[in-house]
C-alpha cells in the first residue's frame, strides 16, 4: 500500500507492507492506527501534524492474533485478527471509530456487543 488519500475510506485491515509520503495527510483531531505485517515506511516530506495521532504496529500475523476479544472499550480505528476462530463479547465501540474484525474460519459476535449509531464494523473471513 502506497499513500493513503482519504482516511474516511481507508480500510483498516492489516497491510502487507505500507509507504508513505507527504502525498499522505494525517487529518485534523484524528486519531489513526495503520497495521502491517513487514514494514512501514515514512518517506521524507511525511509529517503528522499538531493535533494529529498517528500509531504505527508492524507484526506478523502469526503472532498478532486472539481467540476471545472481550470486555473491551473501543473509541478510535481497531483491526482485530482472529486466529481460526474470534469470540467477540461485551465490547462497546464509540466516537465514530472503524472496526474491523477478522479470522481465519469465523467471527461469532457473541451478547454485549454495542456499536454507536453511524459506526463502521467490518467482519471478514480469510481467504
Amino acid at each position: 500500500m502506497n499513500e493513503i488519500p482519504n482516511f474516511g475510506t481507508y480500510h483498516y485491515a492489516v497491510k502487507k507492507s505500507i509507504s508513505l509520503t507527504n502525498a499522505t495527510t494525517i487529518p485534523a483531531g484524528s486519531n489513526i492506527t495503520l497495521r502491517a505485517n513487514d514494514f512501514i515506511e515514512l518517506k521524507p516530506g511525511f509529517e503528522v501534524g499538531i493535533g494529529r495521532s498517528l500509531y504505527l504496529d508492524v507484526s506478523p500475523c502469526d503472532f498478532d492474533c486472539e481467540e476471545y476479544f472481550t470486555d473491551k472499550t473501543i473509541t478510535s480505528n481497531t483491526t482485530v485478527k482472529g486466529c481460526d476462530i474470534l469470540n467477540v463479547k461485551d465490547v462497546d465501540i464509540f466516537n465514530s471509530a472503524n472496526v474491523a474484525f477478522t479470522a481465519d474460519e469465523e467471527v461469532i459476535i457473541k451478547p454485549g456487543f454495542r456499536a454507536e449509531a453511524g459506526i463502521n464494523v467490518k467482519i471478514s473471513i480469510n481467504p
